[in-house]
């Protein structure tokens, strides 16, 4: 029995030990662009973005906040202030934590946008099979995750 729970430990560590963080920036910014990375499962895709809430934007992922995600979890979603007046509103980088769970491939979107339209553009993606960023009077970056085992 020792034998057995020694070796499922050793298993447990080696795989959690060969786990990586991989730093994604998109290379464009512009609406439409789409990139892809590739992660083994177990990894974590992080991403960061530029953001500036006091134009009343902010970046979301839409198949996250509607469940739409089946390979990958978010692990997290922070903003950092970049100035260090620590005034409400000033540009920052949001820094979101992807967990790849399984193998698959997916693909996700950043959508920088005004949170307030965020209903309307999800009820045209419902009615119209596609999400439009500029409802959101904002713009659209997709990520490609490939997952592999």
């Amino acid at each position: 029995m020792k034998v057995k729970l020694v070796c499922v430990l050793a298993i447990l560590f080696f795989s959690i030990s060969m786990a990586r963080k991989i730093e994604f920036h998109f290379e464009s910014l512009n609406d439409g662009s789409f990139e892809a990375e590739t992660c083994q499962v177990g990894d974590q895709i992080e991403v960061h973005l530029a953001e500036d809430p006091n134009s009343g934007y902010i970046w979301l992922i839409p198949e996250e906040k509607e469940g739409y995600n089946a390979i990958w979890n978010l692990a997290d979603s922070k903003f950092e202030q970049l100035s260090e007046s620590g005034k409400n509103g000033s540009a920052g980088i949001h820094t979101f934590l992807l967990n790849c769970e399984y193998a698959g491939t997916e693909h996700l979107t950043f959508v920088y946008g005004k949170p307030e339209l965020y209903n309307r553009a999800i009820a045209e993606f419902k009615k119209e099979g596609m999400f439009d960023a500029l409802t959101m009077g904002g713009k659209a970056l997709q990520l490609r995750i490939t997952s592999l085992r």
